[in-house]
């Protein structure tokens, strides 16, 4: 009889078509159960994940990348994360030791290098996985500006802010849509400018 393996076959793909489409959207590697949330669900204790890796000049030539688009840069050490508009870079702090320091523990981080004069009233703000310092007092009103890469524990000076820029403390800073803005304070008179800051 001929239809005895048409029929077998039949029954074969009508029940692997509907397991496939009645699975889940989400895929789970170490684990049968993946958490419902996650569309991938990796689970281990002995193996991490690996993302691409490539140089700063790779990740600059991708073209249009897509929002929360992740890379490693083998040239700084640094996560680099697409926000949509720009490039960011989530860094790690090294401790020499090779272990993180205790919770609610202090450890010391390299001082400002001795071309920074010390003061008061600066105004900082965070930027692309990078602190920023500058501005201030110490007996002088100051309008430098300071960079921090965390991953390398190192302070870079950068361009002073713009010549009709006045050097102030008491500033204000914040960070929006990317960019910084810092404004506001006191150099012998009370300031109501705003500046835009793009790396």
């Amino acid at each position: 009889m001929r239809t005895a393996p048409f029929v077998l076959t039949f029954a074969f793909w009508l029940l692997t078509s509907t397991f496939l489409f009645t699975q889940t959207d989400n895929v789970g590697i170490g684990t049968t159960t993946p958490e419902p949330s996650a569309a991938l669900d990796i689970q281990s204790t002995d193996k991490g994940l690996l993302i691409p890796r490539m140089s700063n000049a790779q990740i600059a030539a991708i073209a249009t990348p897509a929002t929360g688009l992740q890379v490693y840069s083998l040239d700084d050490g640094c996560i680099h994360r697409y926000d949509g508009a720009r490039w960011n870079m989530d860094c790690a702090l090294e401790f020499s030791s090779g272990t993180l320091p205790p919770v609610e523990e202090w450890s010391q981080i390299n001082d400002f290098p001795a071309n920074f004069d010390a003061r008061g009233d600066a105004a900082s703000f965070v930027l692309g996985g990078e602190a920023y310092v500058g501005m201030g007092y110490n007996g002088t009103y100051k309008k430098d500006l300071w960079k921090y890469n965390l991953a390398m524990d190192s302070w870079t000076q950068l361009n002073d802010f713009p010549a009709n820029f006045n050097a102030r403390y008491r500033a204000v800073s914040f960070v929006l849509g990317g960019e910084a803005y810092v404004g506001t304070g006191y150099s012998g008179t009370y300031k109501k400018d705003l500046w835009k800051y793009n790396p």
